[in-house]
């Protein structure tokens, strides 16, 4: 099954699918939805819509139920994410040093994520740009992996009070240049569709600094590879985001490697 729509609050649609292989395809009469939140429901529709009680991963399970009483189920965590309103008095800082508070790594093939949150404790990243933890790629023996694909999610965000949103982040890249790098990202349709933030050279504070990376992280070619030599505060402005689409706003850092 599929699902859209990951923030608190927000109703969560589901469509389930059925593939048959090299069996005769048979009516499906029930799919039942275990929301895993202590929530059930069955329907003859295979689409449905759940709400959520807080932000955290549900483990949720779908069983269809065929004409001849033959069942398959699929399970899948599903994250929700926090959803903070942003405006001129209440700006949002996270420096991670209680909890993730609603942010998430992950990875095309979930195995091959390196993030991880903590103290910094690579040969060359080990320390945070303030406190004591940050996110790192460091899972692989203080490293990352060949070939991956990662990323962290942020929470959900409403922009709509702010008439020039700007966003605002502590980096310290060390990658192989041209070939490895990572990059921002938003979403406004609860990540379905996720578009590079910035460019290279085109404005912004300590933005972009390759194009062309190999790996393309994120699915783009630009962002930043190479090493900053420590952290560095990058800013960028958010007039990329349409301002009638600033009510749910998602961030992510995507990050690619070669192999």
């Amino acid at each position: 099954f599929e699902a859209t729509s990951f923030c608190n609050g927000d109703a969560t649609n589901f469509k389930a699918s059925v593939g048959w292989g090299t069996q005769i395809p048979s009516p499906i009469v029930d799919y039942t939805w275990d929301y895993g939140d202590g929530a059930t429901e069955s329907s003859a529709n295979d689409m449905i819509s759940h709400t959520y009680p807080s932000f955290q991963v549900y483990n949720t399970t779908l069983t269809a139920t065929t004409d001849r009483g033959c069942q398959s189920s699929d399970t899948q965590p599903i994250q929700i994410f926090p959803y903070t309103t942003v405006d001129i008095v209440t700006e949002y800082v996270e420096g991670f040093e209680s909890s993730n508070h609603g942010w998430v790594a992950g990875a095309d093939i979930a195995s091959d994520t390196s993030w991880v949150l903590g103290p910094p404790t690579g040969t060359v990243i080990n320390s945070a740009s303030e406190g004591v933890n940050a996110w790192w790629t460091g899972k692989n023996s203080d490293s990352y992996f060949d070939s991956e694909q990662s990323f962290v999610d942020a929470p959900c965000f409403d922009l709509t009070s702010l008439e020039r949103p700007m966003i605002s982040l502590d980096i310290w890249n060390d990658t192989q240049e041209d070939f490895d790098g990572a990059l921002l990202q938003y979403s406004i349709d609860g990540g379905i569709t996720w578009f590079s933030l910035g460019d290279v050279n085109k404005g912004g504070v300590n933005w972009y600094n390759k194009s062309g990376i190999i790996s393309k992280p994120g699915g783009d070619q630009n962002g930043w590879s190479g090493a900053t030599n420590g952290w560095i505060t990058s800013r960028y402005n958010l007039d990329q985001i349409p301002i009638a689409n600033r009510d749910q706003v998602r961030f992510r850092v995507a990050f690619g490697s070669n192999k």
